[in-house]
Parts: C-alpha cells; structure tokens; sequence
C-alpha cells in the first residue's frame, strides 16, 4: 500500500475520535496472525439461468460508480471500520481501474455493489502493487476481492444475485473456477457465498512478527479454519 494510503488511514481514524483503532493497528504490526479461508467456485452453464431474470443486473464500473457505492455521506460513515474499508476500495480503483470492477444498483439507492474482479494477466500489476492478496492467479482462474455493499443496501438476495453474475461474467471471459480469501471469522460472509457456490479449499495465515510480514498456506480443514 502506498504511503499516501497508510496516512489516510492515520487521518481517518483520528477523524472518527476512536483513536485505540490506531493503537490496535500498531500492536498488529508488533505481532499478530490472521486467518483467511480461500474459497473456489467451480463455473458451470447452471448460474447463467440462476440470474436469467435477476432485477438487478451487474456491470462494468465506472469513475462515477464507485463515488457512488463509497460516498461518506451513506450510513456507517461515522463507523471507523466503514471509513476504512470505503479508503481500501476508492485506493483499489485508482490502482487498478475502475474497469476491473463490478457494479449493480439495488432499487432507488443506485450504485450498491462492487467487487474486483483479476485475471492471469493481471498477476504482475497484483502483486506489485498489493503483494498480500495471495498466490499469482492460475491459467482459467479469476480471483474476486474486495467486495464491498453499503450498509444500507445489506442483504442477502441481493449480494448472492450479485456474486453469481460475476461468475457467469468470469466464465465468458474464459474462467473455469473463482477464487477469494475471507476473514475465516466472518461466519454470515462465508454463509452468503457457500449459497453463492464457493467452498473452502484453503486457509491462508498472515500476520506481522516487529513489522515484518509472514505469510503461508495450508490445506483446508474445519479444524484448523475454528
């Protein structure tokens, strides 16, 4: 992450008066573990009906749209983790593209879903410019990150509609499977995309030793996922 988004961060969490998040931050980069699940849907014809007739149709980003989805002025702006993860998702764009994004309206709240969407040929710009969002992307892979639905648009027919037309989108621009990395502490996320087709396959264990990054992977197990 580029330093104008680590002092962003700064700047927001002093903003919100929750300043023990800053702390919390510093303690991390001390020592810490986290665990993420990999997930992996295998694409099929069988999605393609599944939203045949969906209300709330996906497309391509644009400058405009992701505003939108990440406009302060939406509830949970006063939320320093809202606030956060609004500032990883507006730096994602400007990195990447807009282009690289999906997004759908939802009723009259217009733009309320967004979800980055990689191929192969993205490998280098990922992992120059977000070395941690996991291994390089495997021929007929995509991986889908940094999902994101505003408070006020949170539900669950309108999140799994949205994650099963990004596959059918995958898998017509040659994608046999998806896959992603969830905080494997995230019980309701994980339900919403097991409805959606993903399954576990892998855990992911990352964390900071005196400011220094680990990472490693394992096999899958409900064991060691907790």
């Amino acid at each position: 992450m580029s330093l104008r988004f680590r002092l962003g961060q700064v700047y927001d969490t002093v903003r919100s008066g929750d300043v023990s998040i800053l702390l919390r931050r510093v303690r991390n980069r001390i020592s810490s573990e986290t665990l993420r699940v990999g997930i992996r849907k295998e694409l099929t014809e069988a999605d393609d009906a599944r939203v045949a007739n969906a209300e709330d149709r996906i497309r391509i980003a644009s400058a405009s749209d992701i505003e939108a989805v990440l406009d302060p002025g939406r509830g949970g702006a006063k939320d320093a983790n809202e606030v956060w993860q609004r500032r990883l998702r507006r730096h994602v764009a400007e990195t990447v593209g807009p282009d690289r994004c999906y997004v759908a309206d939802h009723g009259d709240l217009g733009p309320s879903f967004m979800l980055f969407a990689f191929f192969p040929e993205d490998n280098d710009l990922l992992q120059r410019a977000f070395p941690d969002i996991g291994p390089r992307i495997k021929p007929g892979e995509a991986m889908v990150e940094y999902l994101y639905v505003p408070p006020d648009a949170r539900s669950f027919g309108f999140l799994n509609s949205c994650l099963l037309q990004v596959g059918v989108e995958a898998r017509r621009r040659g994608a046999t499977s998806l896959v992603s990395y969830m905080p494997a502490g995230n019980k309701a996320a994980l339900m919403s995309v097991r409805f959606a087709g993903y399954r576990p396959f892998e855990l992911r264990r990352s964390g900071y030793r005196l400011f220094r990054r680990r990472v490693s992977y394992e096999p899958y197990t409900p064991e060691a996922a907790g």
